[in-house]
């Protein structure tokens, strides 16, 4: 019994690390240049919050197509590109309320929303409360 147990756990111990090249493989799928092409994409994400933009126009942005540039996102930063800019604007969001100096009218158009209740239909899906509610 003792021989068995060590022999499933060898053979555990080369599935995990057949799994763990697997996996690796993934990973590096994409080109360097392709690379580059999605980081290019997240700075200037980072720098245009309030920015309405296309995934086509992202990609014509940095000369690649939508299906590279969103399978490329997801690879590298494990979000989808609306996904991590809602998670930007959310967390932007959080601190200008915080701050307090501005009101939620005008924080939700400094985030981009043409509509304050747009804004706060959003804010509550993403935290589970309104921005009231976090400004306190």
């Amino acid at each position: 019994m003792f021989i068995e147990a060590k022999v499933m756990e060898l053979l555990m111990l080369q599935l995990e690390q057949i799994s763990q090249s697997q996996t690796n493989a993934t990973a590096s799928s994409l080109k360097p240049s392709g690379v580059e092409k999605v980081h290019a994409v997240k700075e200037f994400i980072q720098k245009n919050l309030a920015g309405s933009y296309s995934q086509k126009d992202l990609a014509r942005m940095v000369g690649t197509n939508e299906y590279s540039l969103r399978k490329g996102f997801k690879e590298v930063f494990g979000d989808t590109i609306f996904g991590y800019w809602q998670q930007l604007k959310m967390k932007k969001a959080t601190q200008l309320l915080l701050d307090k100096s501005q009101t939620i009218a005008e924080i939700s158009r400094e985030m981009g929303y043409k509509n304050p209740q747009h804004f706060s239909t959003a804010f509550k899906k993403h935290f589970g409360h309104s921005p009231s509610e976090r400004r306190g």
